[in-house]
């Protein structure tokens, strides 16, 4: 009953706003100075996770990126609780680790009960980015995927990502709402008060915005009117997509796929042997463009682990498996 949320314009101000709430609960209200409070990432977290951090006044250089698995992707928890203990006995305070539910780069997708565990033994603040994997717990698969979520202190989602809705509509759920009203509330004699009506919620007493969007109609409308059963569909069909077009790719000589999809983005490349990394990266760059100019797929670059790579993701609830066939023709002819 203590958990809230707000909507926000994005992804990346429901993580800023993440960030200032576990600074203030745990920096803020100890005194910590911003220049001895640390949080943590895995190499594989959005970027806008250290734009936060920097935006709301923790150095750049205080921002851990924690190594990750090659095989999936995931942050090294061994790694994480190594640098969380040095970094306490050289007179660092640790204040946030952040866990992500599918990776922009490969939809990889931490141990959020590990993290859970950490977060737990060192006394802070867990926050989980699922900009992009959240929604896919309306899914059977997703919910088993995305084990652990629920025990996040805060929670970032996209709906204009998953939910495939209009642009400009994020939001952070908190697990307890008087952490949010703490690190959010301000007022002045000429801003009226509602806190004393527990029916009335007035928003500017919970987020940095004095005049607020009217977002929330972006999302109850299109539930309203298909229910949340046509959104479940629609991501499981983007799941059997993603595992579709993996299968096919093992079929063709000469590729890699980096990693089994958890969610909807499926990573691959040409693996020539004999061809080195500098050469694999290039023929690589020509191929993904080769593949575009026939315009009957986009699909984007990305780099792991040194390696130039394609990515396909599987975001529009429009994309169906005819789609995938014509975009594995583009593949081969390219």
């Amino acid at each position: 009953q203590r958990a809230f949320g707000i909507l926000t314009s994005g992804g990346s101000m429901a993580n800023f706003l993440a960030v200032v709430t576990a600074r203030r609960r745990l920096v803020d209200q100890r005194q910590v100075p911003l220049e001895r409070a640390t949080l943590y990432t895995s190499s594989q977290t959005h970027h806008c996770v250290a734009k936060g951090a920097m935006l709301a006044g923790i150095p750049l250089a205080n921002v851990r990126k924690v190594d990750v698995d090659p095989r999936t992707f995931a942050i090294r928890v061994g790694c994480l609780r190594t640098l969380l203990r040095e970094d306490q006995e050289r007179g660092y305070t640790p204040f946030l680790v952040c866990g992500t539910a599918g990776t922009t780069n490969a939809g990889a997708i931490d141990d959020l009960p590990a993290l859970r565990q950490l977060a737990d033994e060192f006394g802070v603040w867990f926050h989980v980015d699922a900009c992009y994997g959240g929604f896919f717990r309306l899914t059977a698969r997703g919910r088993q995927r995305l084990a652990g979520i629920e025990s996040a202190d805060s929670i970032s989602v996209d709906p204009h990502k998953t939910l495939f809705m209009p642009n400009g509509v994020g939001a952070l759920l908190v697990r307890d709402r008087e952490h949010l009203s703490d690190a959010m509330y301000l007022s002045s004699a000429y801003m009226p008060t509602t806190s004393e009506h527990p029916h009335i919620i007035d928003f500017h007493e919970l987020g940095p915005e004095l005049t607020v969007q009217p977002r929330g109609l972006k999302i109850w409308l299109p539930i309203k009117l298909f229910g949340m059963e046509a959104f479940a569909r629609c991501l499981d069909e983007k799941l059997d997509l993603a595992e579709y077009l993996c299968e096919a790719l093992h079929k063709l000589q000469h590729f890699e796929v980096l990693m089994r999809p958890l969610l909807s983005v499926v990573v691959f490349r040409l693996s020539v042997p004999g061809d080195s990394l500098q050469e694999a990266n290039l023929r690589n760059r020509i191929f993904l463009q080769e593949i575009n100019r026939r315009r009957r797929a986009f699909l984007s670059p990305t780099v792991l682990d040194g390696r130039f790579v394609i990515r396909a993701c599987f975001l529009n609830f429009r994309t169906h498996r005819e789609h995938i066939d014509s975009a594995i023709e583009s593949i081969r002819e390219a």
